[in-house]
């Protein structure tokens, strides 16, 4: 079976949540006016929070709406489709299977309804702003891991009710990963700090000038040391530069596909590179690309790289069809991740081959099969 990766290995796929949970909205939005012309909300599934801001492509000559997810290191990616007709307002985002319908109030400003994505249904209510609200949390305490030769800043965001009682949140800044559930306990000056979502564990004193709290972090390993500074919230990070991933125009020809795998009632979805030029009388070699632990999707997205577009295209390139796909349950690929083991992901692989036998430009005897981790 694949396994949860710690915080200092994440590799959360993008907007993947799976428990119901109720929404206690950490920030404070904008008034809204008959002008708003974008919409925000908080996902809660009871272990991580997802703030979404949902507003117009800033291209003027496109029509296209943008997700921005707020908590993954403000990833930001263009909805399929968008739909408010005064009692309705929904979208769809296929790129992570997930999709929103919400009924509007009498003043058309709030949406009470669900987003949908692999089968689970999560309470999501959308209020029109003029802008992305701010982040207005009570404290913010920063600190550094150190693990190997890797520093990794870590960021709690404490928020108060009306009553006094305390939300507190986690993000792992560098990783991109933010919103993880965590509770604090305090006796005198002795912090505990529980982040159940990824079996992690604060425990700490605080200074005199109630400044910093040091102490030791552990997470099912050894007991790494963590000194937390009360300081600002950081600022959203700035887009990824990632010169490597592939633009068009391609000098290759690009399709989406759909094959089934060896396991009845699964059908995968991929994207098939095939080069332009004159085909060798056998047809084209070709390549399956074959992604390691974790539900991953067809370009193994992580931290805004796409490692499997980047080799497909000098594949391609290179004279070498390439297939790449969706893992079970991920993206728009059928099935249950989650209940799958090695070998039902062989089964996919092995339905990914019978697909690329039948194709009609393809050396049938010419397929190869490239995988890293639990896919080498």
């Amino acid at each position: 079976m694949r396994n949860r990766t710690p915080v200092y290995q994440l590799q959360y796929s993008l907007l993947l949540v799976c428990v119901l949970g109720t929404l206690l909205p950490p920030c404070q939005a904008q008034s809204s006016t008959a002008d708003s012309v974008a919409w925000y909300g908080e996902l809660d599934t009871g272990v991580r929070s997802f703030r979404f801001f949902i507003h117009p492509s800033p291209d003027p000559a496109g029509a296209a709406w943008q997700l921005l997810s707020l908590d993954e290191g403000a990833v930001e990616l263009t909805l399929d489709s968008f739909r408010n007709d005064g009692s309705t307002l929904a979208f769809e985002l296929k790129k992570t299977n997930a999709s929103y319908s919400g009924n509007l109030n009498a003043a058309r400003d709030e949406a009470t309804g669900q987003w949908k994505q692999n089968g689970a249904s999560l309470n999501l209510t959308l209020r029109q702003v003029n802008e992305r609200p701010a982040d207005k949390p009570a404290e913010v305490w920063t600190g550094e891991l150190t693990v190997l030769f890797q520093k990794l800043p870590l960021q709690f965001r404490l928020y108060r009710d009306a009553e006094g009682n305390e939300l507190l949140r986690m993000d792992s800044l560098a990783q991109k990963a933010g919103g993880f559930l965590a509770v604090r306990n305090v006796t005198d000056n002795r912090w505990s700090l529980q982040v159940p979502q990824i079996s992690g564990k604060f425990e700490g004193e605080l200074s005199a000038d109630g400044k910093s709290v040091s102490g030791q972090w552990t997470q099912g390993g050894p007991q790494l040391d963590l000194t937390l500074t009360r300081s600002e919230l950081a600022p959203s990070p700035r887009p990824a530069n990632r010169p490597q991933t592939p633009k068009p125009p391609l000098p290759y020809e690009v399709s989406e596909v759909g094959f089934e795998s060896l396991d009845a009632g699964v059908r995968l979805a991929g994207t098939l590179t095939i080069p332009r030029t004159a085909a060798p009388a056998a047809g084209f070699p070709a390549a399956i690309l074959i992604s390691g632990s974790g539900p991953q999707d067809r370009d193994e997205t992580l931290f805004e790289h796409r490692p499997f577009a980047v080799i497909a295209d000098a594949l391609t390139r290179s004279g070498i069809a390439v297939l790449r796909f969706d893992d079970r349950g991920t993206g728009q690929s059928t099935g249950n991740f989650a209940a799958a083991d090695s070998r039902n992901f062989k089964q996919d692989v092995l339905g990914a081959l019978r697909f690329l036998q039948g194709h009609s430009r393809l050396n049938s005897r010419a397929i190869g099969l490239i995988g890293h981790s639990e896919g080498g």
